[in-house]
């Protein structure tokens, strides 16, 4: 896709030959995810774990049924999340477009000691401009993600 950030896309493979595409997760998917699968991943992508269905339960999920692939898609984009970081610059928006940087050279060894200059490779969940701005080199084509030490 053109946008690094909302075209990213997640595969699988059984041999490192053959790649399949994960589905983009949904909330209804999460809650259909949460509410049935249990247990160690079973390695087949169309296993259907079975609805779980709670008497009094007035859960979302209770009911609706998830497969194996829904599962893995569920994780794998969920520790994405949580884990990706990038170094400041790396990216660039312009508009609503975020591509990599082709100029960004990588960080200095000082600059790279510094969990100020890495940034969640995510939607920004909570900026505190304040305190980048501080910084006195804050540019908003830069600073448009949330700062790792934040």
């Amino acid at each position: 896709g053109q946008d690094e950030l909302a075209d990213r896309k997640y595969l699988y493979s059984f041999d490192c030959m053959n790649w399949f595409l994960l589905p983009s997760i949904t909330d209804s998917m999460i809650q259909q995810v949460a509410a049935n699968a249990r247990g160690p991943f079973r390695g087949e992508p169309s296993f259907v774990y079975p609805a779980r269905t709670r008497h009094g339960d007035e859960d979302k999920g209770a009911g609706l049924v998830a497969t194996e692939e829904m599962r893995l898609a569920v994780t794998v984009q969920q520790i994405d999340e949580e884990v990706s970081v990038v170094p400041r610059g790396a990216f660039i928006k312009t508009g609503d477009l975020v591509q990599l940087n082709r100029s960004f050279g990588g960080l200095s060894k000082a600059e790279g000691k510094s969990l100020d200059n890495y940034m969640h490779f995510r939607e920004p969940k909570s900026i505190k401009k304040e305190g980048v701005q501080k910084r006195g080199d804050w540019c908003p084509s830069f600073d448009f993600l949330d700062v790792l030490s934040n």
